[in-house]
């Protein structure tokens, strides 16, 4: 009984067409438990699908098999021996379907039992027995059992007694009395040993499969056995390769093996042979061999898995090579079937191969090739359609011969596989299959396209040889013969061959279930529609029992309405007849009750018949609502969605696709429902009703398509239910009526996964917040600003923050308090999220943790670094650790520095000489950047041309260079030194040098950013970009001023290259529009874009140095043509995609651009300001006028800084006019006007004085200070644009203008409550009102200002600091004159500056000589040192002023005096204890020495003015040195050597510039001749006061007086010529005033080096002539050249008008700086 429950369990859903999920063991069946809708009611049961059943039949089987396991173990233990035999007969019939690879660990067990129980039993059924050990053996290798399978092997082989030779069982028996003979045979030829083997395989066939894997396993498992010919070699070498993972090992294995089998065998067949359907030994043709040998079997099966192993590791030659002996034979498909299987599949890897190669082989390049009319074209390639030939544009005929053979052979490969396979007979079905899946397949892309006119003949016979094969072999597989048929029908469409298309449909239709056979009816249809039949469909349906099928007759009237809506308006009259006739079909089909599912159906075809209804029924109602029936079209969508359950557990068995016509049926449903309103003759309460009613329907279309898993549906659905519910948008209460229908619709695309327009699903979000917020419903509108998160882009998420904020704060609750339901499993867009979340946090700690999660997000990658960057800045806004922002900005460095050092070793390497002599690297750099190079020949080309275009005496290697330079980022050439070659050796290494210690804490303390993966290749724009932000921070954060300037230069360099970058892609834009402009015929011949391109002379000229900048301007056009740059280079343009964050950048270019003015590099702030000029023009993605009038007027003042004034009034009018009018300011002031209605009950419109009234509310309120600090980071606020421009228009001494913009500056603050806009715009009034001499109104302001800069905290105090001295001077002039109110101000000023430089660090107590301060203190606030110093220095000058008062009127002074003289030194200690290890000269030091000595010689401290003279001639020499050095270091690179032999000029040619006029031909060979360094400026002042100062300590001395006078008197007074001689023989003792430089000449020295650093600016240059003419006056005089040119009696130096007397006899150099300076 047991055996036959087995028997039965396994086999009783064989037979069965249909199983419903009630049977036992289906995954479904406890559904028929449950009831519909909470009644008693069961569920009927459901059909299970193909696969289920699959599933089902092979677990019953299974189970069966486990009961047989139990069964035989009972019947062992019974010790029955029949039992025993007849168990292990049923476990072999039930376990033989499961003689897979993949099934057969099914039988492993209940085998090995029953092989064991019939041996011990010694059955005889030794048949059973060999097929038994056989199946475990190979169970016991794919375990890797190797021993066990030997052993199985072994028993296998014992017990195949095999059949009986009927030869030798009529051969005469040997009689006793013959005595036996035992000849010795002879050794049997090749040919008899392959007839006995045949003859041994027909007797013992199982001989064929266990011999070879004893074989095998005795090779694999005894160390004794050794092999002995090539086969069992090769076969260990695949045995090995099978084993190994590595690649290249295994393919080394398989080459040896194929070596080993070639070195045995030969065969004479040719790839062209076995590739051709001509061929008779392609397709298995010929006499097959009657008694094959064991080396050929053998040789045949390791050639099999050699190609097999080939195709694993895409080798196409390997393949190649084992097929030609693999198909060079003709076997028996009775005998030797297996091979016969095993030629079957080679000829399909065979075509795999070839494919392969197709693919591998390279497109030579055609002229015009990178053009987009050629790319735009088909792929040679492609596989099915002949290369294109008798064309410009087409390959060369040698690569398309080849390129089509290729094709013919793969398809002739599929095409003799599946030939062959049809000779295997109905059993070799399968194969046939897999090739015509494998033709289908790789030629899709044709059938896709409907490229039907263009197939190869090969591959349309391929076709028809895969359609016939499968309807020889009766394949069951009806999809597959449909897709045959359908493109063999559309091939001959195409051709024009109709009766053979028709035929090929006629024919297919019968054989598959609708869905199926579908587009074989529509083709059907055309043709007959095309052909003016009105019979469109097949005549029968076989399925149908031979009646005509209503769904196949109403598809083929629909195809037949579409081709008739082709023809306009002329067809109207044939398509409402035809839809009639349609929607009569289909009724009568529903009305008959066809459409009733019959219950021995599969449920394939019960799902496709609803499909296919159901699609009827849509298109037929979308057709009579473009005919403008709704109500028919309503009524057709109801029809199509009846057939959908109410139960949900029903609708659940709803195949994917049905639900895919029923959300199209609603959506129709809805747009007819929505047809009918009427917005002129209706009610509105109608047409309200019929909007909801068609929302309706919309939001079920939108619910259907999201089970169909279409979110395309999805998308139609809601933006029609978009258009619909826009009249109902306008107040609260339409909009609760669409309330819920926006909800569940905004569901369902998040649901479905939709990916529609970011605007349009903001919109959508935008007004389902406002229905939320009108039912005050603050929970759910948190909910929706969650999920709405999930679905808008970061970039577009600043709406859905705002109303975020609202609600949260509705429902008392903090900003990161949602965060944990939003996980994404995308670590960039998490980081998004934390990130604005830590901008909009109410709380510092929150910040931190939210900065924290976001830069955790991306542990490990590049996109790190971004929020590495903004998470410091917020560090150094809110005032935390200074170190620890350092540590992560210094991490991120190296990052950036990592990518630097990949393309240019020399820029980075802290070594500066590690590739100076080394020949081979350099070779190699040049070798990278040209191949860098040639990754984009047309960057290339744009490059190499623009660098030619800019002309200059460069080597040839320069332009690539050059050019390379600005595509790529390679550094120039040391043939051409320019700054950016200094920056990138210098200043970035010594950057690198300030952050190696900090990052190697960093790392330390697990604190520094960690990228070593995923780095790029090269910085782009949005990098560099990034990295100028980056080393503005570092520049902030610096302890020392070297390390702060050298960030700086470093981040001129990076501007620099973004500059480049972007002319780069301005003339690569130039050339594409030009290349556009072309036509087609034009563009051939040019030779594609790279040639174009390489020939094409650029607008646009590369700057080679610094000061070209200068001159450089932002035309319309480059900006044109830069924003719309080819495709390659959108990385390196410039616009809002590659510039994230502008506001922080352009704030860190602002800070970058005040630290270098201040320290006089003034030109090297300029690239930075045409970045962000850059950026505000092309960076933003709203134009802001005003902010392009700042940076430009920023520019304009940094201009007229270098003496270009030209150029600063052209950079100021190409920004247009400045000032504000209404057509401005209306767009800002909706929001201001209702915040101050709100406020103040009105809207302020006097202008400041108005605002600056209603601002005295909140000084008594002491206002709590902000505890998050804010970064705006999607766009710039207008207020403190126009607060900047007020501060630049006062600089540039327009007032009126100025008081514009602050008017309403000042009243955005106010309304947005914005302290820091509210201070600057308050500072900036109270210069305007001191320049105007209102020092009270000056005053005022200042002290307004220092409040708010109190309240808001922070980083204020550089405007604190200059409110402060602003303040002082206003209370010290007239007329107020309140020294005393200035002396309080600047005490408690000073008093806290100096708490605060002494709390972070203590650099007061720092000794001068305390070489160890840095390494002990890690913090040093160099802007609040810089406050304190200046603050100091006015304080100084206050108090020297009294002293100065006080002695005037005879008080005590002089403690006064030495106090202030010692703030003023412990100010010089501490500039040189933050000048840094290599201290940087400074212009704060030189202020103070220029302050103290000026007050010095003011105040007269000592007795003698001599002393006193030569203490300020110290200070002032000192100061000299300083400036010098701060002007050496801000000499371009490129200019530092002519400057250098200026100054070396020798006295003659000095003569020639002055007295012949020379000066302007030397200026035009002056590299700095476009430009005045303001370093020079102030180091010729400088220079000029110590040759006046040295002058004077001269003339005190005496040094002026004639030595002629001298000998003169001697000679009157010593007469005795004894005396003379002994005089004039006497040894000669120099003092020290001998050996020391005369006062004159240092004068002379210091007056001259003045007048060449002041060589552009005549005024200083007149005023040094003067001293420098004095001083060849007085020593003239001094040699006694002047004496008569002295008076006797007025005893004064002849003025210039007695110069021409001849009295009078001058030098000549003294007469021409005379005639100079006059």
């Amino acid at each position: 009984l047991d055996y036959l429950s087995c028997e039965i369990m396994a086999k009783e859903l064989d037979d069965k067409a249909s199983i419903t999920d009630d049977v036992p063991g289906a995954s479904n069946s406890s559904s028929s438990k449950k009831t519909i809708g909470g009644t008693k009611k069961k569920l009927p049961p459901a059909k299970l699908d193909a696969r289920h059943v699959d599933a089902l039949r092979l677990s019953r089987r299974v189970e069966a098999l486990k009961l047989l396991d139990r069964t035989i173990m009972s019947a062992r233990r019974l010790g029955d021996p029949d039992l025993m035999q007849e168990g292990a007969v049923i476990a072999w019939n039930l376990g033989l379907p499961l003689l897979q690879p993949h099934l057969r660990k099914h039988v492993h067990r209940v085998f090995t039992l029953s092989a064991q129980v019939l041996a011990e039993v010694d059955s005889p059924l030794t048949e059973l027995r060999a097929h038994l050990h056989l199946e475990v053996a190979k169970c016991e290798l794919a375990s890797d059992f190797l021993a066990k399978a030997s052993v199985h092997v072994a028993d296998s082989i014992k017990q195949d007694y095999g059949t009986i030779d009927s030869e030798r069982v009529v051969e005469e028996e040997m009689t006793i009395d013959e005595p036996p003979l035992f000849p010795v045979p002879p050794i049997p030829t090749a040919e008899e040993t392959a007839v006995a083997d045949a003859k041994n395989d027909v007797l013992r066939p199982l001989d064929r499969y266990t011999y070879p894997l004893h074989r095998k396993l005795e090779l694999r498992t005894s160390i004794y056995s050794e092999p002995d010919n090539a086969e069992e070699k090769a076969l260990l070498q695949l045995e090995q390769a099978k084993e190994v993972s590595d690649v290249g090992l295994r393919m080394t294995l398989l080459q040896k093996s194929a070596l080993l089998l070639e070195s045995n065998s030969s065969t004479a067949v040719s790839l062209g042979d076995i590739a051709n359907v001509d061929s008779a030994i392609a397709v298995g043709d010929g006499d097959p061999m009657e008694a094959p040998s064991m080396k050929v079997k053998t040789q045949t099966a390791l050639w099999s898995e050699i190609a097999t192993m080939a195709w694993s590791l895409r080798a196409p030659g390997l393949v190649m090579r084992a097929s030609l002996p693999i198909l060079s034979h003709v076997w028996s498909t009775t005998k030797n079937r297996e091979y016969c299987v095993i030629q079957v599949k080679s000829q399909f890897t065979l075509a795999e191969s070839l494919v392969e190669t197709l693919k591998g082989m390279t497109v030579p390049p055609i002229k015009g090739g990178e053009d987009d009319v050629v790319s735009k074209r088909p792929d040679p390639r492609a596989l099915g359609i002949p290369c294109e030939r008798n064309s410009i544009l087409a390959p060369p005929v040698a690569f398309a011969d080849k390129v089509d053979d290729l094709k013919a052979k793969v398809i002739a490969s599929i095409s003799c596989g599946i030939t062959r396979a049809v000779k295997l007979g109905s059993s070799a079905a399968y194969l046939v299959e897999s090739g015509a899946v494998l033709l289908w397949n790789y030629h899709i892309h044709i059938f896709r396209a409907n490229a039907y006119g263009d197939l190869m003949p090969e591959l349309t016979a391929a076709l028809k040889v895969a359609s016939e094969a499968l309807v020889a072999l009766e394949s069951e597989d009806a999809a597959l013969q449909a897709c045959i048929a359908e493109a063999l029908a559309l091939s001959s469409e195409a051709s024009g061959d109709l009766n053979a298309a028709e035929t090929f449909c006629i024919a297919t239709i019968p054989r598959g279930r609708p869905m199926q056979v579908k587009r074989l009816i529509e083709i059907l249809a055309r043709i007959r529609y095309t052909r003016g039949s009105k019979d469109f469909a097949p005549p029968v349906d076989a399925k149908a029992g031979g009646r005509p099928n209503a769904l196949f007759t109403v598809c083929a009237l629909c195809v037949a309405i579409v081709r008739s809506s082709e023809k306009g308006e002329a067809s109207m009259s044939e398509r409402a007849q035809l839809l009639d006739q349609a929607i009569k079909e289909l009724t009568s089909f529903k009305d008959a009750g066809m459409e009733e599912t019959p219950d021995d159906t599969t449920r394939e075809d019960d799902e496709e018949r609803m499909e296919f209804e159901s699609e009827l029924w849509v298109r037929i109602a979308n057709e009579s609502l473009s005919q403008g029936l709704l109500r028919q079209a309503q009524r057709c969508c109801g029809f199509a969605v009846r057939q959908l359950p109410a139960q949900p557990e029903l609708r659940k068995r709803i195949p994917v696709n049905v639900w895919r016509w029923f959300s199209v049926a609603e959506c129709v449903w809805g747009r007819a429902i929505a047809g009918m309103v009427n917005d002129e003759g209706q009610d509105r309460t109608l047409q309200d009703e019929l909007r909801r009613a068609a929302l309706k329907r919309l939001v079920t279309a939108c619910r259907h398509g999201s089970r169909a898993r279409k979110p395309n549906l999805v998308l139609n659905a809601a933006e029609h239910l978009w258009n619909i519910a826009l009249p109902l948008t306008t107040s609260p209460i339409s909009r609760k009526q669409i309330f819920p229908f926006l909800k569940h619709a905004l569901s369902e695309m998040e649901h479905a996964g939709v990916k529609a327009e970011p605007q349009f699903t903001v919109d959508m979000f935008i007004l389902l917040f406002e229905c939320y917020a009108d039912n005050e419903d603050w929970s759910g509108g948190l909910q929706a600003v969650n999920s709405a998160f999930l679905q808008v882009p970061v970039d577009m998420q600043r709406p859905l923050w705002q109303r975020r904020i609202v609600f949260m704060s509705k429902l008392g609750k903090g900003v990161l308090d949602g965060m944990q339901k939003m996980k994404e499993s995308d670590p960039v867009l998490q980081s998004k999220v934390w990130a604005i979340l830590a901008r909009a946090a109410s709380s510092t700690k929150q910040q931190m943790e939210a900065y924290v999660m976001a830069v955790d997000s991306l542990s490990g990658r590049f996109e790190r670094l971004e929020y590495c960057v903004e998470m410091a800045e917020w560090m150094i806004q809110s005032g935390l650790s200074k170190q620890d922002s350092n540590d992560v900005l210094a991490g991120a460095f190296e990052a950036f520095m990592q990518v630097e050092q990949g393309n240019f070793p020399e820029m980075c390497d802290d070594n500066e000489d590690v590739n100076s002599d080394d020949d081979v690297a350099r070779d190699e750099l040049d070798n990278s950047q040209h191949t860098s190079a040639s990754r984009n020949l047309t960057r290339q080309g744009s490059r190499s041309s623009m660098h030619s275009a800019a002309g200059g005496g460069a080597p040839p290697h320069t332009a690539d260079t050059v050019g390379t330079r600005v595509g790529t980022a390679v550094p120039p050439s040391t043939s051409n030194t320019s700054l950016r070659r200094s920056t990138s050796r210098a200043s970035v290494r010594s950057v690198r040098s300030h952050t190696s210690q900090r990052s190697a804490a960093s790392s330390a303390t697990g604190q520094g950013v960690k990228v070593g993966e995923g780095l790029p290749e090269s910085l782009n724009m949005s990098h560099m970009t990034l990295l100028v932000r980056t080393l503005s921070l570092l520049s902030t954060g610096a302890d020392d001023m070297k390390a702060k300037v050298d960030f700086a230069l470093s981040a001129s360099h990076y501007a620099e290259r973004c500059l480049l970058d972007l002319l780069d892609c301005a003339n690569c834009g130039a050339a594409m529009e030009a290349y556009e402009a072309l036509s087609d015929e034009e563009k051939v011949t040019s030779g594609g874009l790279v040639t174009f391109t390489s020939g094409f002379s650029f607008p646009y000229v590369v700057p080679n140095r610094m000061e070209d900048w200068v001159t450089f301007t932002f035309e319309p056009e480059f900006l044109k043509h830069a924003a719309h740059c080819p495709s390659t280079h959108t990385e390196l343009t410039i616009s809002p995609a590659t510039v994230s964050k502008p506001p922080l950048l352009l704030s860190s270019i602002k800070s970058l651009t005040i630290t270098l003015i201040e320290e006089g590099l003034a030109l090297q702030a300029v690239p930075l300001l045409m970045l962000a000029e850059a950026v505000s023009r092309l960076g933003l993605t709203i134009g802001n006028p005003s902010l392009v009038a700042l940076f430009a007027a920023r520019t304009a003042v940094v201009l007229m800084n270098l003496g270009r004034s030209e150029e600063a009034t052209k950079k100021l009018s190409s920004a247009g006019p400045y000032g504000l009018d209404h057509s401005i300011t209306k767009n800002y002031k909706e929001d201001v006007e209702q915040i101050e209605i709100q406020k103040f009950g009105k809207v302020l419109t006097g202008g400041a004085d108005e605002i600056m009234k209603s601002m005295v509310y909140f000084e008594d309120t002491g206002g709590k200070r902000e505890d998050a600090r804010k970064l705006t980071v999607k766009r710039v606020e207008i207020r403190d644009i126009w607060a900047d421009l007020a501060e630049v228009m006062i600089h540039l001494e327009q007032p009126v203008v100025a008081k514009q913009y602050l008017d309403e500056s000042l009243r955005h603050a106010a309304a947005f409550e914005d302290f820091g806009c509210r201070s600057r715009c308050l500072l900036t009034l109270a210069k305007a009102a001191l320049l105007d001499g209102d020092s009270a109104l000056c005053v005022e302001m200042c002290k307004m200002a220092r409040f708010v800069v109190k309240k808001v905290g922070g980083a204020g105090g550089r405007l604190w600091c200059e409110a402060t001295l602003v303040m002082s001077s206003a209370l010290m002039s007239p007329p107020l004159h309140q020294n005393g109110e200035a002396k309080k101000v600047l005490t408690g000023a000073y008093t806290i500056f100096e708490k605060r430089c002494k709390a972070v660090p203590e650099i007061m107590r720092v000794a001068e000589d305390d070489k160890e301060f840095w390494e002990k203190n890690a913090e040093v606030d160099l802007e609040v040192f810089s406050c304190w110093v200046r603050v100091t220095m006015a304080y100084a000058d206050l108090l020297f002023s009294e002293a100065l008062a006080t002695r005037s009127s005879g008080g005590q002074w002089y403690s006064t005096w030495k106090n202030t003289l010692e703030m003023l030194n412990k100010c010089k200690r501490s500039i040189a204890a933050i000048s840094g290890r290599e201290p940087r000269p400074m212009y704060v030091l030189v202020d103070l020495l220029e302050f103290e000595a000026k007050w010095v010689l003011k105040m007269r401290p000592s007795e003698e003015l001599l002393d006193d003279l030569n203490e300020a001639i110290s200070f002032v020499a000192q100061a000299v040195r300083i400036s010098t050095a701060i002007h050496s270091e801000a000499v371009p690179p490129e200019s530092s050597e002519t400057e250098q032999q200026i100054v070396v000029a020798g006295e003659d040619q000095e003569e020639k510039e002055v007295g012949e006029g020379a000066d302007e031909d030397r200026v035009k060979a002056t590299p700095l001749s476009v430009v005045t360094l303001p370093t020079a400026r102030r180091a010729a002042a400088l220079q000029l006061r110590l040759a006046k100062m040295h002058l004077q300590l001269a003339k005190m001395n005496g040094e002026h007086v004639s030595s002629l006078e001298a000998k003169e008197a001697y000679a009157k007074e010593v007469t005795d010529p004894v005396r003379k001689y002994l005089d004039a023989t006497a040894p000669v003792s120099l003092t020290e005033g001998d050996v020391k430089v005369k006062n004159l000449q240092i004068a002379l020295f210091a007056a001259t080096g003045a007048r060449r650093l002041a060589k552009k600016n005549p005024a200083l240059v007149m005023r040094c002539n003067a001293v420098v003419g004095e001083c060849l006056c007085l020593i003239s005089g001094q040699r006694g050249d002047l004496d008569r040119a002295w008076d006797i009696d007025a005893s004064v130096i002849a003025s210039t008008t007695d110069l021409d007397e001849k009295l009078l006899t001058p030098s000549p150099s003294a007469a021409s700086l005379a005639s100079a300076s006059a």
